[in-house]
């Protein structure tokens, strides 16, 4: 019977050895996230229930473990908006589909180039860096910081493919890299040819829109309706080992998978999408449709418009709870400290390129957006600054 082992261990070159140690045993991983207190560690250990965690003290044996079932290779939880996201089950089918599809797309040459792994190991986008290495025989470098000398040193080493999140993309120099792959479609403008923004989730194994092309394999389809966006791919999910049940305040877990409720072979995402120009164009996470006096817009289309107004570098939309309107538009900017930008000229920029009722009813000028873990806007701490 295959087990499940949680890894606890600093993120090093050590972990590649670790991983490959534990799949020839025919068992599975879970990095635990090393950014968490011991109770959050024990909480999350809970929602999986492994056999066994490894971590700088040695191997330990847990009760009331639950087996994975055969061929399976990966746990990870996703990066869900609920306190109590779900599990995903990932064969090694599935992960071996997404090495060579993500390999292929960038010509990667096993004996010329090395990729770089410096995101959290605890999320897809960091771990698929080392997997696709591991799975297809290429060089990594494994770190736990994003410190421009020390990628520079590696770069220079050699390790001309990366992994990165928007916000630190100025942290590199992206000139000397074959490749640099940005999670989140979200990034420069004009993109130099050698960065790809990807679109992905831990269900399909990470990135599997490059540049709003799919990659070979995978097909995107959008619901008329709702503009949900539904994949099929080679890379998706086997199912959940387990979700959160409100009704008994427990965890769901199973061995043979959580049924993922696919849909005609399409696993249906939570984020909305367009084919534009045959490429897809994501608008937002389905919840991040502003309905304001039953007049609807994606807090993207207003964040991209607010970004394109010179001095501002970044910008968070969202829409707030309000009496009168059902919600209300608001902005958090960070804008350049030497220009006297003020909130007349952002509402003069967006009301002529949209509808009045459009323009934020409250706009902040701030120091730095909240970030999550992945670089992401942290929308729970941003409305915190409207409450």
């Amino acid at each position: 019977m295959h087990e499940l082992v949680a890894i606890d261990l600093p993120q090093d070159q050590k972990i590649f050895d670790t991983i490959k140690s534990i799949w020839g045993n025919g068992d599975a991983i879970f990095v635990l996230d090393r950014r968490f207190n011991e109770d959050l560690k024990a909480k999350t250990l809970n929602s999986v229930k492994p056999r066994y965690l490894l971590n700088s003290d040695g191997l330990h044996k847990l009760d009331d473990s639950i087996p994975i079932a055969e061929n399976d290779a990966l746990i990870m939880s996703t990066s869900g908006t609920t306190g109590y996201p779900k599990t995903v089950i990932h064969s090694f089918d599935s992960l071996l589909n997404h090495a060579e599809m993500v390999n292929r797309h960038l010509n990667v040459e096993p004996n010329q180039d090395k990729w770089i792994a410096c995101l959290p190991l605890s999320h897809i986008g960091g771990l698929g860096v080392v997997i696709r290495s591991l799975l297809e025989d290429i060089p990594v470098a494994i770190t736990d910081t994003i410190n421009e000398p020390t990628l520079a040193t590696l770069n220079k080493d050699g390790y001309n493919l990366i992994s990165l999140v928007a916000s630190v993309l100025d942290r590199v120099k992206s000139d000397s890299y074959k490749a640099i792959v940005l999670g989140g479609m979200a990034g420069p403008k004009n993109l130099k040819k050698n960065i790809h923004l990807t679109y992905g989730l831990t269900e399909t194994g990470g990135g599997i829109v490059y540049n709003g092309t799919c990659l070979k394999g995978v097909s995107v389809k959008i619901q008329p309706e709702t503009q949900l966006i539904e994949i099929k791919s080679p890379t998706l999910l086997r199912g959940y080992r387990s979700k959160w049940d409100q009704s008994t305040n427990k965890y769901v877990i199973s061995t043979c998978g959580i049924d993922p409720a696919l849909k005609d072979g399409y696993f249906v995402t939570s984020d909305c999408g367009r084919i534009k120009d045959d490429n897809l164009e994501i608008l937002g996470r389905k919840d991040d449709l502003i309905n304001t006096g039953g007049e609807k817009i994606w807090a993207k289309t207003l964040e991209d418009l607010i970004v394109n107004i010179q001095g501002v570098t970044e910008a968070a939309v969202l829409g707030i709870p309000d009496e009168k309107w059902g919600q209300k538009i608001a902005a958090a900017i960070v804008k350049v400290d030497s220009l006297s930008l003020t909130g007349e000229d952002i509402t003069k920029a967006v009301k002529s390129e949209l509808p009045n009722w459009a323009i934020p009813k409250e706009i902040k000028f701030i120091k730095e957006l909240p970030k999550t873990a992945l670089g992401k806007n942290d929308r729970a701490a941003i409305l915190k600054l409207f409450s």
